[in-house]
Parts: C-alpha cells; structure tokens; sequence
C-alpha cells in the first residue's frame, strides 16, 4: 500500500485532502453569520415585524443560550452517525433555520432564529472531533485555521449586513448565509459517501466517565472563563470607553479593533501550542497580555485605550483557539474529543452568559467600572490556574499524551 493510500485509509475517506480541508474552512465560517448578522440590523427586524421585548431577548440570547444546552447531544450524534453526517445534517438545520427567518410571521424568525443556534451548537463541538479523525497530526494548523476562519466570518457578516440590508432588505441579508450552510452540508454528504472503511471512534469517553476527570474539568474551566472573558469584554468595553471620555464613534472603532486583533493570533497558536511539549507558557503569556489591558483600563483608562484594547484583543483572541487546541490534544480518540468538547462547550456557554450580566449588575451597582474590571482580573487569574493544569502533557484517563 502507497503512502498516500495509508493515509487515505487513516482517514477514513478517499475524498482528497484539500476538500477536507475546505469542508472545515466552510463549516467555520458558518459558526458566526447567523448571530453576528442580526445585531446591525435589530432596529429594522423590531420595526418591521413589531417584536415584543421577549422576542428580542430570544433573537439575541436564544441561539448562545442553546449553544450550552444543546452541546451534550452532539457528542451522541457523533458516536452514532460520525462526525461526516452529524456536521452535514447540523449544517442543513443551520441552513434551513436561516431561511426560515426571511418567512413573514414572527414565529418563523424565532423558529428559525433557535434552529440556527441549534445547528450551531452542534458544529461547535463536533468541529474538534473533525480535526482529530481527518487531521490527527495537524491538529494545531487545522483548528488555527478554522478559528480565523470562525473569526474572519463573523466580522464579514457584520460588515455587510446593512448595505445587504439596504439592497435585498433584512430578510434577504439574514438568509443569504443560508448559501453557505446548505454548500458545506453537502460537502459533507459527499464526504460521507466516500468512505474507505469506518474509522473507529475510540472509547466513548461520554459525560459520566468525564465528569470523574480532573482534566476534563480543566480545559472545561479554561475555556468557561476564556468565554466569559470574552463575551464581557466584547459587551462592555466599548461603554467602558466611552463613560472614560471617548466618542461613541471612537468606542465602536476600538471594539472593531478588539475583534481584529485576534484574527492573526487565531492563526498562529494553535499549531505553535501543538507543536511544543505542552501549552503552559502560551496560557501564561495570553493571560499577562489581558491583564495588563485590564490594569491600565482601571488605573489610567483614558492614557492609552488603544493599547489596553490590543493587549485584551490578543488576550482573548488567542486564548480561544488555545481552549480547542487542548480540547484536541487532551482527547485520545474522536469520540473523546466530541466529548470533551460538548462539555467544555456546555460549561463554556453558561459562564460566558453570567459575565456580561455580572458586569453590567456591578456597574449599576457601584456607579462605576472599578468592580467589574477586578471581577475579570480574578477570572484572568481563575484562567491561568486551569490552564497551567490543563496545559500538561496529558490525555483523558491519565495517560501521558505522546511528543
């Protein structure tokens, strides 16, 4: 047998190589579109269809809340249908949700608003087991690539939706990310359809062994405080801003800025973690970053704003993809892997949603942002404490991960 055939066969699948990896960039890219569109456009879609503040709170909130709930069964899909069909028909869902919301009634908005956020909870967690069963021995460049992936989308959509908005009305700019969703579901069928031989999945390493495991529960903790970080920081930062002198203008340029920055740390992480002996020393050197963004907000937030926004965007945007890099590299199988990811993600979603809660609740509270910004200065030092544990060569079960 060629070397190219063994590798074929390790796989799983005769198709080639490069559409693996375009599947991947593809189902990426549809993590984000389908929320980062409606928040330009909220106005409008208020407006036009006479949403009542429970409508709103659903459009906005459904789909993240749905990220954490619906997690726990995309490991299930996985075990029983592989990572090929549970991503092509998560993907169909996703596709189909977004249509759905250009329907007049108000119940397809929402309908499809929370099909869409299921959908995507779903390739959220099977995306790592992809990349451990196609790419096992390029675990870092692949998850690097589809977290800038994740990253780039996600700006585009937001970029566009309001001159979408203008030529082809909301409707249409929310369901043209349906195109994407349905292409990359049926690449995924393709995929399917060409199968060598079944790759096995490995012990199933489902919710009730992993709850046992300290290092489940690490990278868990990692990335629910890496969320957090991150969903408050994108929620209030701009308002931080603009309540320490700046323009509105100037805030919103400085959020876009903070988003910006973590596209190219997406990119360079994940293989360069993968590559090293264990990941300790880019845990510590990502969390330094975004804590000393956060002590310049508190001690001199005015001084400098352009430089704490960087610090904490470099902090935040590599921490991410940092997160499910040791989601892959901690997990022996694919199974594992969809496992580990349905909790990290599950616990990940339902941190991050009491962070930007928190922080808003403490600013009410105290008149100011001193509070808030020492909240995340401890999370900042939480995050550092799991990640040094979860950063260690090892893998689920206690065995120690190979070099």
């Amino acid at each position: 047998m060629t070397t190219l055939e063994n590798r074929t066969a390790a796989r799983g699948t005769r198709a080639p190589v490069w559409l693996l990896v375009l599947g991947v960039v593809l189902t990426a890219a549809n993590l984000r579109p389908a929320i980062a569109a409606v928040g330009p456009l909220l106005d409008r879609i208020e407006q036009d269809r006479g949403l009542s503040t429970v409508d709103v709170v659903v459009l906005t909130s459904g789909p993240v809340l749905l990220f954490g709930l619906v997690a726990p069964l995309a490991a299930v899909l996985v075990r029983r249908w592989g990572v090929a069909r549970a991503q092509a028909v998560a993907l169909g869902v996703l596709g189909l949700g977004q249509l759905a919301r250009a329907l007049p009634e108000v119940p397809a908005l929402l309908g499809g608003t929370l099909a869409a956020g299921a959908g995507i909870a779903v390739l959220n967690v099977v995306l790592p087991a992809v990349v451990k069963q196609y790419f096992p021995h390029r675990a870092g460049l692949m998850t690097g690539v589809y977290t800038t992936s994740v990253n780039i989308a996600a700006a585009v959509a937001a970029a566009v939706a309001v001159p979408l908005g203008a030529s082809i009305g909301w409707e249409g700019s929310l369901a043209v990310w349906s195109a994407p969703a349905i292409l990359a579901a049926a690449l995924w069928l393709f995929v399917r359809a060409s199968p060598v031989r079944q790759v096995a999945l490995g012990a199933p390493g489902g919710r009730f062994r992993l709850v046992r495991d300290p290092l489940a529960w690490q990278v868990a903790g990692y990335l629910g405080l890496q969320s957090l970080l991150w969903y408050t920081s994108v929620a209030w930062l701009a308002q931080i801003h603009q309540d320490a002198g700046l323009s509105g203008e100037q805030a919103g340029a400085l959020l876009g800025l903070l988003l910006l920055v973590g596209i190219p740390f997406a990119l360079v992480v994940p293989p360069a973690a993968a590559r090293a002996p264990h990941q300790r020393w880019y845990v510590v050197g990502l969390a330094a970053s975004g804590m000393a963004g956060i002590v310049g907000l508190l001690v001199a937030p005015s001084a400098a704003p352009l430089v704490w926004t960087v610090l904490i965007g470099i902090a935040i945007g590599g921490s991410f993809p940092l997160a499910m890099t040791m989601v892959v590299l901690r997990s022996g199988s694919v199974a594992q892997a969809a496992a580990l990811s349905a909790m990290a993600q599950t616990i990940g979603y339902v941190v991050a949603a009491s962070g930007p809660l928190l922080a808003g609740w403490l600013r009410e509270a105290t008149g100011s942002w001193t509070t808030p910004l020492v909240l995340l200065l401890v999370t900042s030092l939480g995050q550092v404490a799991l990640g040094l544990a979860a950063g260690r060569p090892r893998l689920l079960g206690g065995a120690q991960a190979p070099v």
